[in-house]
C-alpha cells in the first residue's frame, strides 16, 4: 500500500488514489446504505472529477459524471498534501489545462 506522506515510495497517481481512499472510506462507513461502496469505478470517477475540478465545473460535467465536483475531496487534498495539488494543478486549472489520457491512447477530454 502506498503511504501518501512519502512521495519517494510511490507514484504521484498512487498517492492521489490513496488520499481518495482515505477520504472516502469514512464517508462510506458512516452511511453504507447511501454512499456507494468504493469500487474501481467510483475511485476512477472521483479521481477524474478531482483532475477536472476547475476546468469542467459546470452542469454538463455534472451530467456526464453523474455527480458534481466534490469540493470536499479537493479541499482534503489541499489540506493533506498541497504539494500534490500543485503537482496536478496543470490538469485541474480552468484554462489551458493539460489533457488526460486513459493510458491506452484514448483521451478523457
Amino acid at each position: 500500500m502506498c503511504n501518501a506522506g512519502y512521495a519517494e515510495t510511490c507514484f504521484v497517481s498512487d498517492i492521489l488514489e490513496q488520499l481518495y481512499v482515505d477520504w472516502y472510506t469514512p464517508l462510506f462507513e458512516a452511511a453504507p446504505s447511501t454512499v456507494p461502496y468504493l469500487s474501481s469505478s467510483v475511485l476512477a470517477a472521483g479521481i477524474t472529477n478531482f483532475l477536472r475540478s476547475l476546468a469542467y465545473n459546470d452542469l454538463l460535467w455534472d451530467l456526464a459524471m453523474f455527480k458534481a465536483i466534490d469540493e470536499g475531496f479537493v479541499n482534503y487534498v489541499k489540506q493533506e498534501n498541497m504539494n500534490l495539488y500543485n503537482y496536478f494543478y496543470d490538469y485541474i486549472k480552468e484554462e489551458n489545462s493539460l489533457l488526460i489520457s486513459d493510458g491506452i491512447g484514448g483521451l478523457i477530454d
